[in-house]
């Protein structure tokens, strides 16, 4: 009996990340040195969110692909945090987990072919970028004038009824 390709391929990563700790403990100042000095802790959650994502893209399933992104993206919001001191920053960047959510939906519609997976992450993903967008306007005084352009989500609301409307519909009838 054949095992799954996606089984060897993930022990051969997880061997790998272990050799790669093993250095780091054996070898921590050269690893630091490797990465210019600038490693902080937010890595760390981006790696198990790259890790949860190469596991799920080898496997046949694409079950890990939502939980990777919104880790990965929790990880990049935690990075820019630490980095800038910006923790308040928390007022508007929350809009990113659903977002994060959405595009892992959209990537898992498109690799299992489920198209109402995916567009119901298009959904998810969009929405909560214009909501990221106007909470970020709103909380950062909007220093862009990003503000002055809210008709134009309007008329993107417009188009995307629009062409709903024009899609067939998938109807069980009794």
């Amino acid at each position: 009996m054949r095992r799954p390709r996606g089984s060897f391929w993930a022990g051969l990563f997880v061997v790998l990340i272990g050799i790669g700790l093993l250095f780091a403990q054996l070898q921590p100042n050269l690893v630091l040195r490797l990465l210019g000095g600038n490693f902080s802790w937010p890595w760390i959650v981006i790696g198990v969110g790259v890790i949860f994502l190469f596991l799920s893209l080898l496997s046949d399933g694409a079950g890990l692909v939502v939980p990777a992104c919104v880790i990965i993206t929790v990880g990049g919001i935690l990075l820019y945090q630490v980095q800038r001191q910006d923790w308040e920053s928390w007022s508007f960047v929350w809009a990113l987990l659903p977002a994060s959510a959405g595009l892992g939906m959209i990537i898992s519609g498109f690799l299992r072919r489920k198209n109402r997976l995916a567009r119901t992450g298009m959904w998810f993903f969009f929405t909560n970028l214009v909501l990221f967008g106007v909470f970020w306007a709103i909380f950062r005084r909007d220093s862009i004038g990003l503000l002055r352009f809210w008709p134009v989500l309007l008329v993107g609301l417009g188009l995307v009824f629009i062409i709903q409307a024009f899609q067939p519909k998938n109807r069980i009838t009794p």
